[in-house]
């Protein structure tokens, strides 16, 4: 998709995907090239919203999420509704692996020297990446506790489909298989997403995640953004109403 948007671009002089208030704009040239793709042409068109992820598109998702979470009360789960949950769920995530990107931003905006406010393109590729492995982790667990009976099918359309979205914004493919494949062997070891015990911080799913995230950005010894981080992303998981999504029902038991 990015090379051929690049190729339309170079052909035409003009951008081939805009970004409006209102939604996004694709030039015709470009809806003409994917038509005469027999194989995938329909799929890369229904990508686009995908591939270009922007404040307005993320905007309306996060808005519409509570509306389409409801959708699926007291439906009782099955192969195909199991597929249309992972689906929706992989769109809303892949328009929130944005945690290291704010966290930098609050961190730049305190005053914290060597904290870069706007990352390079290589290194937004490398957050979102590392966002998408702790985000996969985290809804595992959930669904083994939650649908149970459902949760190996579930989490294996889920990873499907996130990686697809993340190819298609030009994620290396091979990329994506290695950090998945990595990331998942080493959180299966941690035992606590949190701690409140500084000691034990260490040992913590979202503290590693974390410092691989902070990686990318020079930032995995920086005890504040670590912290910011773990705080940010479970303010998105709340956000994404995990629960009330797989279940069907509308409020996780206290």
């Amino acid at each position: 998709m990015l090379t051929l948007v690049d190729d339309i671009e170079k052909e035409t002089g003009q951008l081939a995907v805009v970004f409006a208030a209102d939604g996004t704009l694709t030039h015709p040239r470009l809806i003409e090239a994917l038509d005469k793709r027999r194989d995938d042409g329909e799929l890369l068109k229904l990508s686009i919203g995908s591939c270009f992820i922007n404040p307005q598109a993320t905007q309306y998702v996060n808005q519409a999420w509570p509306a389409t979470v409801k959708l699926y009360q007291r439906r009782p789960n099955n192969e195909e509704l199991i597929n249309e949950k992972a689906a929706v769920l992989a769109a809303f995530l892949v328009h929130n692996l944005d945690t290291t990107v704010e966290a930098c931003k609050q961190l730049n905006a305190a005053g914290f020297n060597g904290v870069q406010q706007d990352l390079t393109q290589e290194q937004g590729v490398l957050v979102r990446l590392e966002e998408a492995a702790c985000w996969y982790r985290v809804i595992d667990e959930l669904a083994y506790g939650f649908i149970h009976e459902y949760r190996s099918l579930f989490v294996d359309y889920l990873l499907d489909t996130l990686a697809r979205e993340l190819a298609l914004q030009g994620v290396a493919p091979d990329l994506i298989c290695r950090t998945m494949a990595e990331r998942s062997q080493e959180y299966s070891q941690y035992r606590e997403w949190t701690s409140g015990d500084a000691n034990r911080m260490a040992g913590t799913l979202i503290w590693n995640a974390g410092k691989h995230a902070g990686a990318s950005v020079g930032l995995e010894r920086h005890f504040t953004f670590i912290i910011m981080f773990g705080t940010l992303f479970l303010g998105r998981l709340k956000r994404a109403l995990v629960y009330e999504l797989l279940t069907g029902n509308e409020k996780r038991p206290t």
